[in-house]
This record gives C-alpha cells, sequence and structure tokens, in this order.
C-alpha cells in the first residue's frame, strides 16, 4: 500500500503563525512525518482532529525520539524537551493534543506513529522571524510521487517547492532561503512479489535461409521477487497459454542455383547438346 500525503498551510504575516492540516489515507503501518517546527517557535499547537489508534510523536532531527518513540507508547503528561516544556493529553474521548508556550532550543519533528487511516492532524505554530516568513515565501513538501513500480519493490519521492504563502504558488527556487531548505524524501513502496507471468528469450537463426525453415526459443514463467531477483516458477503458475517455442521462418522460395557437371556425366542427360 501506499501513504498518500496531503497539507494545507496558511500564514499571517502580521502573527507570524503558520498552521495546516495533514491527512495520511491509505497508511503503511509505521512513523510517518507531519511537519517540522524550526528552532526558536513559540506557540505550539498539535492535534487530531478525530480520536483514533494512532500516536502523536515528537524527535529531533538527530533520530532521538522524545514521546512515543520506537513503538513504545508513552503514558499523557508533562515533558520537558528542546527548552520548554511539551503537554501531551489523551483523553479516552477527545482527540490527541501536544501543546508547548515555548520558544525551542531546536528543531522539532512531528510524527504520526500510524495504526490505522489517519483522519487527519492540525498544527499551528508561531516560528521566529526569518528571511522566508519575512519575505512571504516558504519551502513545502510535495505529495509523494507515483511509485516507480507496480510490484517488486519500487520508489517514492517527495520533492520540496518553494511557494507563495499568499496563494500557494510555486515560485522559483531563489526566492525561498537556501540555507533553510530541507531534503528531499524517499521510501520504498510496492514491495509485495510481482504474479507469475511468460518470458520469452530471443529468437534462434533460421534454420534454413529460404524454402521453410524453423527457429526456437526459450520460454519461462517467472516471477519477479525484487529488482533484482527473479525465480523460474512451474508452467502452471503462469496463465495460459504459454507463448510459441518454435515458430516457421525463411518460407520464400530459394532462388535458381548454377549446377556444374562433370563433363563424363553428359551421356547421362538426354536431349542435352553440346
Amino acid at each position: 500500500m501506499s501513504v498518500n500525503k496531503t497539507s494545507t498551510s496558511c500564514l499571517s504575516l502580521l502573527s507570524l503563525c503558520v498552521c495546516g492540516c495533514v491527512c495520511v489515507c491509505d497508511p503503511i503501518p509505521g512513523y510517518e512525518e507531519v511537519v517540522r517546527i524550526p528552532k526558536g517557535s513559540v506557540f505550539i499547537h498539535i492535534q487530531e482532529l478525530n480520536v483514533s489508534l494512532n500516536f502523536l510523536v515528537l524527535k529531533s532531527k538527530g533520530e532521538q525520539f522524545f514521546i512515543n518513540g520506537k513503538l513504545t507508547i508513552d503514558t499523557p503528561r508533562r515533558f520537558d524537551i528542546a527548552g520548554t516544556t511539551f503537554h501531551y493529553r489523551r483523553p479516552t474521548d477527545q482527540p490527541e493534543t501536544l501543546e508547548a508556550l515555548g520558544p525551542t532550543n531546536m528543531t522539532i519533528i512531528v510524527m504520526v506513529l500510524v495504526r490505522e487511516e489517519n483522519p487527519g492532524i492540525h498544527y499551528r505554530f508561531n516560528p521566529p522571524v526569518s528571511r522566508n516568513l519575512l519575505s512571504g515565501y516558504a519551502w513545502h513538501y510535495t505529495s509523494w510521487s507515483r511509485c516507480s513500480a507496480l510490484c517488486a519493490g519500487g520508489g517514492q519521492t517527495q520533492q520540496v517547492v518553494c511557494k507563495k504563502q499568499t496563494d500557494h504558488t510555486v515560485v522559483y527556487n531563489h526566492f525561498c532561503d537556501k540555507k533553510s531548505k530541507p531534503k528531499d524524501k524517499k521510501r520504498a513502496c510496492n514491495s509485495e512479489p510481482c504474479s507469475p507471468s511468460w518470458w520469452s528469450g530471443v529468437w534462434s537463426e533460421c534454420s534454413r535461409s529460404c524454402n521453410g525453415g524453423l527457429r526456437t526459443r526459450e520460454v519461462l514463467c517467472k516471477r519477479k521477487i525484487s529488482p533484482t531477483e527473479e525465480k523460474v516458477q512451474d508452467d502452471s503458475a503462469c496463465t495460459p497459454p504459454r507463448p510459441p517455442l518454435t515458430e516457421p521462418c525463411s518460407n520464400h522460395t530459394c532462388p535458381p542455383e548454377w549446377l556444374a557437371l562433370d563433363c563424363n556425366s553428359t551421356k547421362h542427360l538426354s536431349g542435352l547438346t553440346l
């Protein structure tokens, strides 16, 4: 399965407040990034839109988990993280929330531990004043690309583009701060083996150059396991009919040829005048 991730964000240049909503649909179980909250941010609020079996996660850029990391679920409480206190709440009948006044002394990565389809996660924070915010342009991740393969392992990328904050149009990269540009993301997808299918080799040379010959080839039932591995299967595993192993070739008539005869053999030829 693939994870389709869409997000919207808004920016008020008066309050310098960044907000958005991320929905993870048709999910792959595991950790999925929601948003990166830059160093120096204040008034942080993160909340699931509905009650779900998923869990909010906080980690650093250096892969250090602070809340709900390494597939371990923490008890809701206060966490002293990145120079501020995060209040983690998980009522039984209300969505999860994470709140902090800030400012943070490092970049915090908000993630979700996916266990079921995500109804949506809303985020809001006030980042520090930067060139991007003052100019009205910021880096944004695009949606995941289509998987490069239908089966046996493909790849997806999530590119970073520069957008104008007022209308979310994509603009040239030089409008955004190069130093703050995050890296493109990559991940594997569609790792299930392909269904068995017929593989046909190259046809051999024709057995004759004219007057009808025959050429042959190898035909196997194969299953692609990964981008670099294939396994031969029994012919019964593939959908019939099997491609032909032989076919006729060089069916055109041979051209006339000169025939050289021994002089002594001419007496055996009737009607031949010398």
